[in-house]
């Protein structure tokens, strides 16, 4: 009787071993080529703005010939904060642009003079807010008086007039 129950329980535990073996041996190895991209430090004294085709900023390019990439919509704050012949600390990660050179993604840019900094990691990908009583037609909007022609939520039947 003792025999019958301890055979079962081995076969169980010799399969649940090789299911286990198995498995281990085709799990696929760890990618190397998604690495996050080395960290980098450069300083200089920013020279000139590189523009997008539709003329906004995206970085800057540092006396040295170091190129900075920024992103588009955080453009027009770098060049308020950090106006050209300004020194500049940049931290980041570098990367090869499809020219082959290097370029720093910047995630925070310091001005070792004024100790002035913008953190654009923490900024990447919020959403934009327009300035307070601005509304996006570019008109003045006053709290106390709400639209005339309110918008109705999405799912609310439409008035039939």
């Amino acid at each position: 009787m003792r025999l019958s129950l301890v055979l079962p329980a081995t076969v169980v535990a010799v399969l649940l071993g090789c299911a286990s073996e198995s498995a281990s041996a085709t799990a696929p190895a760890a990618r190397t080529d998604l690495a996050a991209p080395p960290a980098a430090t450069v300083s200089g004294t920013i020279e000139s703005y590189t523009r997008t085709p539709a003329g906004d900023p995206d970085g800057f390019i540092l006396a040295s010939g170091q190129r900075v990439h920024v992103p588009p919509a955080l453009g027009a704050q770098v060049t308020d904060r950090f106006p050209t012949n300004t020194s500049v600390v940049v931290t980041g990660t570098a990367r090869t642009d499809p020219d082959g050179r290097q370029v720093i993604e910047a995630d925070r840019l310091t001005n070792p003079d004024s100790k002035a900094s913008l953190d654009i990691a923490s900024l990447r990908g919020a959403p934009s807010v327009p300035a307070p009583g601005i509304g996006g037609s570019g008109t003045t909007m006053d709290p106390q008086r709400p639209m005339s022609t309110p918008v109705p939520p999405p799912d609310a039947p439409t008035p039939k007039n």
